[in-house]
């Protein structure tokens, strides 16, 4: 499936939702994008700080605490997604199995099915994942 065939999916799977996009990890590039009636440009920011996000020292020992208790591969990412909720939106933050894949930001006002939103973005992430 491609990216913008997954992004639609998200962004149909709940009247809530306002924007999805696919950006690049390592660099914090914003890949592709979808909107609903919101100006793009608000994106660029969030997909600049994803990365930071996941990447962070605080968050990435926190993540290298996990993987140690759990036995994890420390070549291995642990956490797979993190939701971020402010007053207005949720910002759902998703990434593959692979360490070079995009990761998945979906935002949706408050008032959506945060469920249904989860479960679009982790099929939408599995979806595009080579070989899968």
């Amino acid at each position: 499936m491609s990216l913008d065939e997954a992004l639609t999916d998200v962004m149909q799977s709940d009247p809530e939702c306002i924007a999805a996009g696919w950006v690049d990890t390592e660099t914090g590039l914003l890949i592709k994008v979808k909107t609903g009636s919101q100006p793009e440009e608000g994106f660029e920011l969030v997909s600049t700080a994803t990365s930071d996000i996941f990447e962070r020292a605080n968050v990435g020992g926190i993540e290298q605490l996990f993987k140690t208790a759990h036995g994890v591969p420390s070549a291995d990412h642990y956490f797979r997604e993190i939701i971020v909720k402010s007053r207005d939106v949720i910002h759902v933050f998703a990434r593959g199995q692979r360490q070079g894949d995009p990761m998945l930001i979906v935002i949706v006002r408050v008032a959506a099915d945060l469920g249904v939103v989860i479960h679009r973005a982790r099929w939408a992430v599995s979806a595009i994942e080579p070989g899968e």
